[in-house]
């Protein structure tokens, strides 16, 4: 048996570019992702007018300290993915993203809660 507590994944590279990432993670069964919590970039996104980036659906609550917790949105399974109404969504809106850590975000982890 395998037991993993934390996955720490960086996308890095020697060249100015988007960083995009597509993560899959198989193992054992579990009955869907109960939540996820995630640094609250809407008000850096949207000062770059990177709007397509943000998480629209995302039904969690933002603390104090803009940290979105406790909800679902589109990072998700495929499974909830395709019965859901993101995929009738225009594909770049699909796409969930956020600025660097020095423009305005203090923690940049997102957890997941399976």
């Amino acid at each position: 048996m395998v037991a993993v507590r934390h996955v720490r994944i960086v996308p890095v590279s020697n060249h100015t570019r988007t960083v995009c990432l597509r993560f899959e993670l198989f193992g054992c069964s579990y009955q869907g992702p109960i939540s996820y919590t995630l640094p609250a970039a809407h008000e850096a996104l949207a000062r770059r007018n990177l709007n397509e980036l943000l998480d629209l659906s995302y039904d969690g609550s933002m603390s104090s300290s803009g940290i979105w917790s406790e909800g679902l949105g589109q990072l998700t399974d495929g499974i909830k993915f395709l019965n859901s109404n993101l995929k009738t969504r225009e594909q770049d809106w699909l796409w969930v993203g956020w600025p660097r850590i020095s423009d305005a975000i203090e923690a940049s982890s997102v957890i997941m809660s399976l």
